[in-house]
């Protein structure tokens, strides 16, 4: 319509933001549903005033390339070529044949920031070994690969003695039960927390459709119940003395 528009610079806001300024966001945080941004309110006063003193021959100027780039960006004509080009494009090749789904294993306390292209990350406790073959085949199946699949799935595991690790402690999620994640979520968590149980915990707080692999896919080899974490076996050792 020509109005400027002062957004926040992230997602779309920021790619789609022509007429007008996208000012950098204050910092990201975590909320039910997914990573949010902060406004930056100062930013966005500043950039008000910014416009609303911009000189009447260049708003008018901004406005006309704005409309000239939603013409033939966005046009019903604009629109429909595009998509005849892409359905054009995709007759003309053969399908692909379909990639199984990639998982990463992660054990560190305190992982490394995603930098990996695998679809899902197991977080699991160094001592555990895992059926990772079975683990793979069940993200293989429809409730994991469908466009609104899960986002998690717990891993049934039993202590070296052959008891089960319980599913809860307290109101969050057991420290010690393997959890397979889709990447692009434990991504986005990661931001909140970085420790591998923490950020596990979070994940199956929040996200919805949670599942359970089949008993027998993980076991620990040494721990026994109502053990400590390794992680803070040093600490209490230093603690007593």
């Amino acid at each position: 319509m020509g109005t400027p528009v002062v957004t926040t610079k992230t997602a779309a806001m920021a790619d789609y933001t022509v007429n007008g300024e996208a000012v950098p966001y204050r910092q990201t945080e975590w909320l039910a549903g997914g990573m949010v941004a902060t406004p930056d309110v100062d930013g966005v006063a500043a950039a008000l005033h910014r416009l609303r003193a911009r000189p009447r021959h260049e708003a008018d100027a901004a406005a006309a390339k704005a409309k000239a780039w939603l013409e033939a960006t966005f046009s019903s004509a604009a629109v429909a070529a595009g998509m005849d080009a892409l359905l054009a494009d995709v007759l003309a090749k053969p399908p692909a044949p379909a990639k199984p789904p990639t998982v990463r294993v992660e054990t560190a306390d305190f992982p490394d920031p995603v930098h990996w292209d695998a679809d899902w990350t197991l977080l699991v406790d160094a001592d555990v070994d895992v059926n990772e073959a079975a683990v793979a085949a069940f993200v293989s199946q429809p409730w994991a690969t469908a466009s609104n699949g899960a986002l998690a799935a717990i891993v049934p595991c039993v202590y070296a003695d052959g008891s089960p690790v319980p599913y809860l402690s307290g109101q969050a999620a057991h420290p010690h039960l393997p959890v397979i994640v889709r990447t692009h979520t434990l991504s986005h968590a990661q931001v909140a927390d970085p420790d591998r149980t923490h950020v596990a915990a979070l994940i199956l707080q929040q996200v919805r459709g949670v599942q359970r692999l089949p008993d027998g896919l993980a076991r620990f080899r040494t721990r026994l119940p109502g053990q400590p974490d390794t992680r803070y076996e040093f600490l209490d050792t230093e603690v007593r003395h």
